[in-house]
């Protein structure tokens, strides 16, 4: 996830491992933030593999620039599938960011997979509450707020979907203007 963040943003333009690091903090944060522990290593490992190389130094701070195999990576890296996992979320939000690079086929497959994400999230809920439902071992209290939390997650599956929708439609505007 993180090295196609600092590939994707180095795609803009070149920056220093702090920037990326304030950054990061942004898309993914106020509560989840990546430690200087694991970002100066992945730009070390990054810089290693010839995807990032030093451009330059403001001040004290090394600049690094992508170069062609990290442009190569950083479209590998978009145009893979997500893993369903707890940094499923912060991928595609990250995938999000770096739309802008790719070309509109593949901004409507990554629409695609984060539907299909949605759509495992909405099927683990509706079996969720069919469990809780039908099982004696809750009390109606335990039910009850199992459900509440259940159906909150839903409400948030839903409102992800018709921002999807609506990200879909302004993709599909966009072609059928130019």
């Amino acid at each position: 996830m993180y090295e196609l963040f600092v590939l994707g943003e180095l795609m803009d333009r070149p920056m220093h491992g702090y920037l990326l690091h304030h950054i990061l903090s942004r898309i993914i944060g106020p509560v989840r933030q990546v430690s200087w522990g694991v970002l100066y290593p992945l730009i070390q490992r990054l810089e290693k593999e010839k995807f990032i190389q030093m451009s330059g130094k403001d001040g004290n701070r090394k600049v690094y620039c992508i170069t062609e195999a990290g442009k190569e990576q950083f479209f590998r890296l978009m145009d893979e599938k997500t893993s369903y996992n707890s940094d499923a979320k912060d991928y595609f939000d990250i995938k999000f960011a770096n739309l802008h690079h790719v070309s509109k086929e593949l901004q409507e497959r990554i629409y695609e997979d984060y539907r299909q994400y949605l759509c495992f999230l909405q099927e683990h809920c509706d079996l969720g509450m069919k469990v809780v439902k039908r099982n004696p071992i809750f009390t109606e209290k335990e039910r009850k707020s199992i459900q509440r939390t259940l159906l909150h997650r839903a409400h948030f599956i839903r409102s992800e979907i018709s921002w999807l929708e609506e990200q879909l439609r302004e993709l599909q505007d966009e072609e059928e203007s130019e």
